[in-house]
């Protein structure tokens, strides 16, 4: 018998001053880490090189993609 466990996600809206924190702690913890948010200076790789995927955009939109 295998067990399948499902990877954790979450999904992080905005990329304020709790954003960096939170990501840094779901990384620690085992997530795969999903950032949206719309402003582009703020959401960047270089500041969230834990995350898989940033999604600059109206909020809206990009969570009914999700």
């Amino acid at each position: 018998m295998d067990v399948i466990v499902p990877e954790h996600r979450l999904i992080i809206v905005g990329s304020g001053h709790i954003a960096l924190p939170l990501a840094k702690l779901a990384d620690i913890l085992g997530f795969r880490i999903i950032l949206i948010d719309d402003n582009k200076e703020t959401a960047t790789k270089e500041r969230f090189p834990m995350v898989e995927q940033i999604a600059i955009g109206e909020l809206g939109e990009i969570l009914d993609r999700l």
